[in-house]
């Protein structure tokens, strides 16, 4: 069920657009930090998103071209988030919600669906080739 709802969730073009504007209007300063709530299906205000019981925060730091973020999540989390971070930054997503921590069962299985998530957008060689040309393209332009 929860592949389901992410599947139908990738068509949602009114949230793609939302998480679009929300790049755009980030700073460009490394000291910076953007706010991304991950919307979707019922969580679709800020409101819902941190009043479900399967919320978390967390915090992100800059990684190369990428300003760090605070990601306010309710899992599992739609791969079209996960693809707008870096992929030290999903490393450290990953860390931050397997370690020290005790879901309940439900939360748990959310939260493992995400891991699978990241391990599988990590393993992406078409998200890697777009991090790498995004790296070197800012590497050669400063």
């Amino acid at each position: 069920m929860l592949h389901q709802l992410l599947a139908e969730d990738g068509d949602n073009d009114r949230n793609h657009n939302k998480m679009r504007s929300l790049r755009s209007i980030q700073s460009p300063l490394k000291s910076s930090k953007a706010v991304l709530f991950t919307t979707w299906e019922n969580y679709n205000t800020e409101e819902k998103v941190k009043a479900s019981p399967y919320y978390t925060v967390a915090q992100l730091p800059s990684s190369g071209d990428h300003n760090a973020v605070e990601l306010h999540a309710v899992h599992p989390v739609p791969n079209r988030y996960l693809r707008t971070l870096a992929p030290e930054q999903l490393e450290n997503l990953k860390i931050q919600l397997t370690t020290n921590v005790n879901y309940e069962t439900e939360m748990k299985d959310r939260v493992d669906y995400t891991v699978d998530a990241i391990n599988e957008v990590l393993g992406d060689d078409d998200f890697l080739e777009e991090q790498m040309r995004r790296s070197l393209h800012n590497w050669t332009v400063r």
